[in-house]
Formats: C-alpha cells, sequence, structure tokens
C-alpha cells in the first residue's frame, strides 16, 4: 500500500497517517493479520519522526484497527467490522457536520452531497472489487 503524507496540508501528520491506514484496510490494500512496518521503518520512508508514526499507530490501536502482535508488532486486526456504537456516531459527527455545514454554505445541494457520499462510497467498494477480482 502506498501511503501519501502531505507536507504541506493543515492536516496533522499521525491524522493523515491514520486516514491512508484506515482506506488502506477499507479497501482491501491492508489485510487482517497483516504486519505493519515497525514505527522506525515507516519514519524512514515517510520522512516523517517516529514519534509521529507512533502516535497514528496507538490512535489506531485504541480505535480497534491495528493490535500488538508479540512477534510482528502491530498488525491489522483481525476484525474486518468494527462496531458502530454510540461514540462512534458521536466521534464521527464531529467530523461530519463543519464538512457538510461547508457544503451548504458553497451552495451544495442534499441531493449533490448525498451523491458525492455515494461516490465516493463506491469508489471504495470498486477499489475492493478490483482487488477481489484481479
Amino acid at each position: 500500500m502506498i501511503i501519501k503524507i502531505d507536507m504541506n496540508s493543515e492536516t496533522a501528520l499521525y491524522e493523515q497517517l491514520c486516514n491512508n491506514i484506515i482506506w488502506g484496510i477499507a479497501t482491501g490494500q491492508l489485510k487482517p493479520g497483516e504486519a505493519m512496518p515497525t514505527v522506525r521503518q515507516l519514519g524512514i520512508d515517510l520522512g516523517i519522526n517516529l514519534h509521529t508514526v507512533n502516535k497514528a499507530y496507538s490512535i489506531l490501536k485504541q480505535k480497534g484497527y491495528l493490535s500488538a502482535h508479540r512477534n510482528k508488532g502491530a498488525v491489522v486486526n483481525e476484525k474486518q467490522f468494527y462496531p458502530v456504537n454510540e461514540e462512534f456516531l458521536q466521534r464521527i459527527k464531529v467530523y461530519l457536520v463543519p464538512v457538510i455545514s461547508e457544503c451548504y454554505t458553497r451552495g451544495m445541494k442534499h441531493n449533490e452531497i448525498s451523491e458525492f457520499i455515494s461516490d465516493i462510497i463506491n469508489e471504495i467498494e470498486n477499489y475492493t472489487e478490483e482487488k477481489i477480482n484481479g
């Protein structure tokens, strides 16, 4: 999986890293049980501080995407679906409300926003299907 980090982005590097890894899991690029690069190796590969990689891995472990394995280090959690509970819904709402509000202030209508979100979901599903079917 190719991880893309934008050093000029307003989004923190650890958040970008988390988002890339979650995308990789969602699209099937990262498989359950797959070992992640070591903190040191990923930091070197991406040219970012080891503490940044460690922070991202810690957050992903807390959210259940990664787990610690004695021999392999950080691995993609064996669970393929993560719980959708009230805590998750509240946390995700914090991210979605500003994004959807910005869409409205830029003149997008409900159906345009829904279609845009649907396109993103299709992109994830199509990527996953392409990987499964070769």
